[in-house]
């Protein structure tokens, strides 16, 4: 019986960037519901604390309480919201550090070939269109570099021949 392995298509760089999109914006929405959670169970405790003093003494909910709160919870609502801005800032500078690092190494590898140094090779890290890129490289280059060595040989060979010839 032969077994079949099921191995899972690697993420082409749209699909990684998708992910990433969801992911951010998933923490984006975790976050406010984490605030907006706090700030109800805040007020609540407030409310019911409110409501076990005697009728006499609960007074009224104050404007001045009502705006100290309602200042707060902007305050609050924009420290978090920037610090989650910063975040997806961060998370999305490294996923271009991770996306233009292996381009970054294959420029450079091509201006090594404009050089003359074929033998020069991409190290293939992801399995995605950067990394089909690299491996295609690498085939280039090393049909250039079989090309090259195939002229050399027949040059040296014709040389050879040319100096057999002069000799006679």
């Amino acid at each position: 019986m032969t077994e079949r392995k099921h191995r899972m298509k690697p993420l082409s760089i749209a699909d990684k960037m998708g992910l990433f999109m969801v992911i951010v914006l998933g923490l984006l929405a975790l976050s406010a519901y984490a605030y907006f959670t706090n700030e109800m169970a805040g007020l609540e405790q407030k409310i019911a604390l409110w409501e076990t003093q005697p009728a006499g003494e609960r007074g009224a909910l104050s404007r001045d309480w009502l705006a100290d709160h309602a200042s707060t919870f902007r305050r609050d609502l924009l420290f978090s919201g920037a610090a989650v801005v910063l975040l997806a800032i961060f998370l999305i500078l490294m996923l271009v550090i991770y996306l233009l690092q292996p381009l970054a190494t294959l420029l450079e590898n091509v201006s090594k070939i404009q050089a003359g140094d074929l033998s020069v090779r991409c190290q293939i890290v992801h399995e995605d269109e950067i990394g089909k890129l690299a491996r295609s490289f690498n085939e280039m280059v090393g049909n250039l570099q079989e090309k090259e060595e195939t002229m050399l040989a027949a040059y040296e060979s014709l040389h050879a021949n040319y100096e057999r010839l002069l000799a006679i």
